[in-house]
C-alpha cells in the first residue's frame, strides 16, 4: 500500500519492521531466490521498503547488522 501512496512509508515501517527482518536475511541471495521459486516478484514491497523511505532504510541497516553478524558467528562455529 505504501508503494502506490496509500498508506504513508514512514507509518507502514512505525507499524511492520518484521517483514524487513526477514527481507534483510535473503536480501544476500535475492536474486538466486526469485530464479529458484520463479517468482521475479518475491520480496518486491519490502525491498521497496527497505531502499525508498527513510525508516525502512535505517530499519533495514540495522537488520543488515544482525544478519552479517549471524552469518560471521557461524562461519567462525564451522570447522
Amino acid at each position: 500500500m505504501a508503494r502506490h501512496g496509500v498508506m504513508h512509508g514512514e507509518l507502514l515501517m512505525e507499524s511492520s519492521g518484521e517483514g524487513l527482518l526477514l527481507f534483510t536475511r535473503i536480501e544476500p541471495w535475492l536474486e538466486q531466490y526469485r530464479q529458484h521459486v520463479g517468482n521475479p516478484l518475491a520480496f518486491r514491497n519490502a525491498e521497496w521498503v527497505a531502499r525508498e523511505t527513510d525508516l525502512g532504510r535505517q530499519i533495514a541497516e540495522r537488520y543488515r547488522k544482525r544478519v552479517r553478524a549471524h552469518l560471521d558467528a557461524a562461519k567462525a562455529a564451522t570447522p
